[in-house]
């Protein structure tokens, strides 16, 4: 399975939306194991805001990550939600900062560390299944 990280930094999850993150981190997740990573630059950023802020184009961006299963951030758009998830890719939201940290703690399968987005509620719950 592959799952997406976003950061600005390549070290830690993006503070912010998703899809508004400078790279994708993509880790190709075997038997309990990581076996390839490789870092995407985003390529639909566009600066739009007279503040800079940043907007990320979540269509495109699906498109893009179309080969990953599971998304985790610390933030994600709402609207993009339930998009996700009919595409069969598994958003999960993290309060972990660290990319390393978070992989291992996906990878050990501890749930408590995620919200599970629940389709019948529309809302992030504690993950009660294993994850990995």
């Amino acid at each position: 399975m592959k799952i997406a990280i976003g950061s600005d930094d390549l070290k830690t999850i993006r503070r912010g939306h998703f899809g508004e993150s400078k790279y994708f981190m993509v880790f190709d997740i075997r038997n309990g194991k990581r076996v390839a990573e490789e870092v995407r630059e985003n390529p639909f950023l566009v600066k739009s805001d007279a503040d800079g802020h940043h907007h990320g184009e979540a269509k495109n961006i699906m498109k893009f990550l179309n080969d990953c299963h599971i998304f985790i951030a610390r933030s994600m758009g709402m609207h993009s939600i339930p998009k996700l998830v009919q595409k069969g890719v598994q958003p999960l939201i993290t309060k972990i900062r660290d990319i390393e940290q978070v992989l291992e703690t996906f990878i050990a399968g501890n749930t408590e560390a995620f919200l599970c987005f629940n389709p019948q509620t529309n809302k992030f719950e504690i993950c009660k299944e294993r994850l990995a």
